[in-house]
Formats: C-alpha cells, sequence, structure tokens
C-alpha cells in the first residue's frame, strides 16, 4: 500500500461470478478508510481466510481476517463507514464477522453502516439474527448503528454520493465517492431496465453528471447480446402458469427477488388464489418490503391449502425449504406429491450448478415436474427419465448485457480536467469485477472497441485464491 495518497483494495469478485469487497484507504498522518460492501464467497476454499460453518444457511463461508487487513505498519486503520449497496449474500455476508472482529471482540463501537431505507430494513433483521438472539430490539442492545442514506454524505476526507440503480432486488445503490481530488464509481450489480426503457433513461440521467477516474463495473452479463430482459415479462410468464396449472405450484427464486413475490401476490389477490410461503429468507423480503399486505402475510406465517407456494432455496442450497422438499421432507405441512409443479425463476449459477442439479433431479425423481427458463443448460435435463420442460421468460438477470454496459460507460467514459494549463478529455480506469475470466474479457473488448477508452485503462485481473489487488493513486 501506499504511504500517502489513496489506496483501493479488492477482497474479492475479480475472476468469478459473485462477492464483492472494497475497502478505500485515503493515507495522511493516519489512515481513514471506508468499506463498499463486506460480502463473503460461499462456493471456494480461499487460502489465509477464516472457515466458518454457517448452520442458518447450511453452506460453508469464507471470511477475510479483518483484523490483519485493518492494521498497516505506521498505525491502524481507522473505518468510517461501511456503504452496502444492495442485500444479497456476496454483499453483506461478511458483516457479522467483521463487526465481530474488529469491534465487539475488541470492545469498540460497531462501525455505522450506510445503505438504502430498504437495505436497512433488512439488515436490522440479519444482523440481529446473526449477532444477537434475533428477537425484537436486539439491534439495540448491540449498538448497531444502520442509517439509511438518502442524499451526498460527508465523512471527511471522503465525500459519498449515492445512486438509486435498477437491480433484481430493491433499494440498490450505486455510489459516487470523492477523496483527495480522486473521483470513484462502483456500479453495485445492475441492469439499465427493470421494466422499461423509463427505467435506463432515468438512471443514465442521475449519474451523467459524475464522471468517474476509476470505475468499478459489473462484468457479469458482458457475453449477453442487447439489453437484459424485464421482470413484467418473467411476471406474466408466471402468472400464466398460475392460471393454466391446475395443483400445487412451488415457485422457487432468489428470495430477494421482491418485484417476483409482489407480482405473485398482486395476481393471485386478484384470482383469489391462496398463497404462501416456505423459509426464513421469504419471511425477511417480506418484512422489510414496508408494504402493509406483505408484513401481514409475513407475520401471520405459513398458512396451509395454499395452492400457489414460494420457498427459498432456487440454488439447493443444503437444508433449504426448496432442498428439503426435493427430498421428499415434509416442511411447514407441505411435501412434494407425484404430479405437482415445480417452477424454477432461476438461472444456473457456475459456482452453485452441482447443487442446483441435484435438487432438480430430487423433484424429478419424486415425479414433479420441473419448469425451467428456456435459456437454462438442457445438457443434463433432456435425458430420459427428468421430467423437466422449459418455458419462455421464466427467469431474467438482474444484471446488465453488453447495451446496458455500452451505456453505462459512454455516460460515465469522458472527463474534463486541466492538464499543463490546457484543458484535455481523460478516460477513466476500468475495473471488471463480478465476473469470470471470460466475462471480463468480453467487457474489456466492449470497452476499448465500442466505447473508446485505451486498453491499458481496463483492468481484468484474476488473483489467485485469497490474493488481495490494491490499486494506489
Amino acid at each position: 500500500m501506499s504511504k500517502k495518497g489513496v489506496d483501493l483494495v479488492v477482497f474479492s469478485g475479480l475472476g468469478k461470478i459473485g462477492s464483492g469487497s472494497f475497502i478505500l484507504i485515503y493515507h495522511r498522518k493516519s489512515h481513514q478508510a471506508i468499506i463498499i460492501d463486506c460480502g463473503i464467497d460461499v462456493s471456494y476454499l480461499i487460502q489465509d481466510l477464516e472457515t466458518v460453518k454457517d448452520p442458518a444457511d447450511g453452506c460453508w463461508i469464507h471470511v477475510f481476517d479483518w483484523i490483519k487487513i485493518t492494521e498497516e505498519r505506521d498505525g491502524p486503520i481507522e473505518i468510517l463507514g461501511i456503504f452496502i449497496t444492495h442485500i444479497h449474500l456476496d454483499h453483506i455476508g461478511g458483516i457479522p464477522f467483521l463487526l465481530k472482529e474488529i469491534c465487539y471482540d475488541r470492545g469498540r463501537p460497531p462501525i455505522p453502516i450506510f445503505c438504502s431505507a430498504f437495505s436497512r430494513r433488512f439488515l436490522i433483521s440479519y444482523l440481529s439474527d446473526k449477532l444477537g438472539d434475533g428477537t425484537e430490539g436486539a439491534e439495540r442492545s448491540l449498538d448497531i448503528k444502520i442509517e439509511a442514506i438518502e442524499g451526498h454524505l460527508r465523512l471527511d476526507p471522503f465525500q459519498i454520493i449515492p445512486f438509486p440503480a435498477p437491480h433484481s432486488t430493491p433499494g440498490n445503490l450505486a455510489y459516487g465517492v470523492v477523496v483527495a481530488n480522486q473521483r470513484f464509481f462502483f456500479s453495485s450489480d445492475f441492469k439499465l431496465r427493470l421494466n422499461g426503457d423509463a427505467d435506463r433513461i432515468a438512471y443514465l440521467k442521475s449519474i451523467s453528471s459524475f464522471k468517474p477516474d476509476f470505475l468499478v463495473l459489473d462484468g457479469t452479463g458482458a457475453l449477453r447480446p442487447g439489453y437484459t430482459g424485464l421482470e413484467s415479462d418473467v411476471e406474466a410468464s408466471l402468472n400464466e402458469i398460475i392460471i393454466n396449472y391446475a395443483g400445487l405450484l412451488y415457485f422457487t427464486f432468489f428470495s430477494t427477488n421482491l418485484w417476483r413475490l409482489l407480482g405473485i401476490h398482486r395476481f393471485c389477490k386478484e384470482h383469489g388464489i391462496p398463497w404462501t410461503f416456505l423459509g426464513a429468507s421469504v419471511k425477511s423480503i417480506l418484512l422489510a418490503s414496508g408494504d402493509p399486505e406483505l408484513v401481514t402475510i409475513a407475520l401471520t406465517g405459513t398458512v396451509p391449502g395454499a395452492k400457489v407456494v414460494v420457498a427459498a432455496g432456487c440454488l439447493g442450497n443444503p437444508g433449504s425449504a426448496a432442498e428439503r422438499l426435493s427430498r421428499g421432507e415434509t416442511v411447514n405441512g407441505y411435501r412434494i406429491e407425484p404430479n405437482d409443479k415445480v417452477v424454477g425463476s432461476t438461472s444456473q449459477i457456475p459456482n452453485c450448478r452441482r447443487q442446483q442439479l441435484n435438487m432438480i433431479r430430487d423433484f424429478s425423481a419424486l415425479r414433479a415436474p420441473v419448469f425451467l427458463d428456456s435459456t437454462y443448460p438442457d445438457d443434463l435435463f433432456l435425458r430420459p427419465g427428468y421430467w423437466t420442460d422449459y418455458k419462455k421468460n421464466l427467469h431474467v438477470s438482474g444484471h446488465g448485457g453488453q447495451s446496458d454496459l455500452r451505456d453505462t460507460i459512454d455516460t460515465l467514459k469522458s472527463r474534463r480536467v486541466k492538464y499543463h494549463r490546457q484543458w484535455q478529455w481523460r478516460s477513466p480506469q476500468i475495473l471488471a469485477y463480478h465476473a469470470d475470466p471470460v466475462s471480463m474479457a468480453a467487457l474489456k473488448a466492449l470497452a476499448v472497441n465500442d466505447c473508446g477508452i485505451p486498453s491499458e485503462n481496463v483492468h481484468c485481473p484474476v488473483p489467485a485464491d485469497g490474493e488481495i489487488v490494491t490499486f494506489s493513486f
């Protein structure tokens, strides 16, 4: 790390889909820092990390040694705040371990957390459960400080500007950060069109005045042509299944996708169809929604006699509601019977491919047809004995495709600066993150060939497991 100036330290999210953690450090007589996201990687064994078994999530998670990271040779790093983009586990799952290691275990007050109002409602419940006893008011006894950020925030020497960004979960924020005359933009996971072109126009307009020197860009969808599809198209497809198929329907998708929960609720309410949910993560999202009807459903809990059941665990997480159902277990009174139908409104996640396949096979063994999106890989599902079918628009990604990325880079790419008494146009440095190496290369090609960014300005590092990457300014 540099002795003076600014360091951007990247803990995770390079060369793989999922996980994201950054720390921005300003060095002067002492060291001040902010953290952008604090996620965990649930799929890989990373060297020099603490491995923790989390029974609630039913998987192995790997957490950085925060004590080592936050110590400098000439003094500790003062972390002024943790800024959360959105509530996916690969962006928030490391917070309990960070707070425990460098705050509670050392008798220090917890680091303030800043996020959207929706994320705040979820984090209060999540952190109370992970760090306390999960009871109401536990966050107060732990003195957790979570603030909803609505406008520019000054934490000397940092200026932080939040930008609401479309994504598969509400309350997603991109962040612009200014420190020591350096301008950073963290895109978060995003796509431009949630339900239509108006989303794209509004978002690009909101970020157009912020011209970064360094752009951290979500590259997950860099191989996908055009714009990512619309949530409204998925809602229409799910509604068609609900109305056209008799018998019990089990839906599984990312629990944080409140848009799909809202769509199912609206349609079932309109047509008088009873629905319920299975899984603590679905309940947490319903409570965090702030919608009175959804909050009531969450507090009521699982009810019998529903035609539509939303089950947590679309990735096949061991111990999740969907995974337990696939093994023939009874979960809160619900059990898969022959010809019940399962709707997998999700994509295949490379890091979780095996457990997803196992769950789908188990459902098929119970003679429960599984509906998957037409873009889902079919190499293992079309063999005799597997009860699967494919339908269009059962899922769309929360990550932007090539057109989303091109529009974003074009909007942010040029900054006019004075150099040797002359005004010049400067292209930003771009770091591709949240993407596998092939997608990172595709993002670089797009930035260079379509947007005119110099090749040397686009960074696609693929560090070894556990290696931390640092950019100094």
